[in-house]
């Protein structure tokens, strides 16, 4: 996990929006986006404010873990969603290309 990453996973694990973030670490929240995006590291400074906004307002363990908990079940949830859209997909080529066939044959 790069820092924009780990940036943005700290910023979620409290709620918050990326302007939430810049107002408590005292940057712009276009900085916020750009580390996050990996377009930027961030200065020594930036990193600096954005580390202080985390420690000022921590996280419980407990909270975070469920918070995961259920982003991790959403996913799944998402991706059988997805498997299911993708076999209905390719089950509707297989019958346009019976089809074909049949139209071809006549």
């Amino acid at each position: 996990m790069n820092i924009g990453e780990r940036i943005k996973a700290g910023r979620l694990s409290r709620g918050w929006t990326q302007y939430d973030l810049a107002e408590q670490a005292g940057i712009s929240r276009r900085t916020v986006a750009s580390i996050e995006l990996g377009q930027s590291r961030g200065c020594e400074d930036t990193l600096a404010a954005i580390n202080a906004a985390f420690a000022a307002h921590p996280v419980d363990a407990e909270e975070d873990s469920i918070r995961l908990a259920m982003d991790l079940r959403r996913a799944e949830v998402a991706q059988k969603q997805a498997a299911e859209m993708l076999s209905a997909v390719v089950g509707f080529g297989r019958q346009a290309a019976e089809a074909l066939e049949v139209m071809k044959a006549s």
